[in-house]
């Protein structure tokens, strides 16, 4: 089985936090996989600590994340 990711460690994402739009590098990556499901979650550096983004929830652009809403 082959994953791939939307975004590697270092890269910039976009994401909605505390209903703003807020952008972060990924700090680290964590893969789930299941019978019938797989779970990708980026976690950024917030205010109080790492907090995870899942990979529905991040865009590369600003652009992106707005026209999402």
């Amino acid at each position: 089985m082959e994953v791939k990711i939307k975004f590697n460690i270092g890269d910039t994402i976009y994401f909605m936090y505390d209903n703003k739009v807020c952008n972060s590098s990924v700090r680290s990556v964590s893969v789930w996989i299941g019978k019938e499901s797989t779970d990708i979650k980026y976690y950024v550096d917030r205010d109080k600590g790492r907090i995870p983004i899942t990979e529905d929830e991040s865009y590369a652009t600003k652009e992106e994340l707005i026209a999402s809403l």
